[in-house]
C-alpha cells in the first residue's frame, strides 16, 4: 500500500467512521445489546465500498465490527474512567460527557491506524 493509498484509506475511514456513527446514532443510544449488535454491523457495512475499492482485505471488517462493538458496548465504563482522571470538582457532567465522547472516537480512529500499520509492515 502506497503513501496516497494509506492517506485516501485513513481520510475516507474517518468521513465513514462520522457518517455511519452519526446516521447510526439512535440505535447506540438505546443501549439494548441486539441494538448495538445492529449498529456495529451497519457501521461495518458502510466500509464495504471504500475497502473494495482500496482492495484491503475484507477480514479486517471483522476487527471493525468487533472493535466498534467493544467501545460502544463499554461507554459506561469510559465514562467512569474519564471522571476518575478529570476528578475536578467543576467538571460539569456534559464536559464529563463531552470528553468520554472524544476518547470514543479517538479509540474508534486507532483502529484504521492499527490496520495501515499491520498493511505496511508486511512484506
Amino acid at each position: 500500500m502506497d503513501v496516497c493509498k494509506i492517506a485516501i484509506f485513513l481520510y475516507c475511514y474517518a468521513f465513514v467512521h462520522f457518517l455511519s456513527d452519526f446516521l447510526n446514532h439512535w440505535m447506540d443510544k438505546n443501549r439494548g445489546l441486539r441494538l448495538l449488535l445492529l449498529h456495529s454491523f451497519l457501521y461495518t457495512v458502510f466500509f464495504i465500498p471504500l475497502f473494495w475499492r482500496l482492495g484491503v482485505d475484507f477480514l479486517w471488517l471483522i476487527l471493525i465490527c468487533f472493535s466498534h462493538f467493544v467501545i460502544d458496548w463499554q461507554w459506561d465504563l469510559l465514562f467512569r474512567i474519564v471522571s476518575k482522571i478529570l476528578r475536578h470538582e467543576n467538571e460539569t457532567k456534559i464536559n464529563l460527557r463531552f470528553y468520554t465522547a472524544a476518547t470514543d472516537q479517538v479509540l474508534h480512529l486507532c483502529v484504521p491506524i492499527i490496520i495501515v500499520l499491520y498493511i505496511i509492515s508486511m512484506p
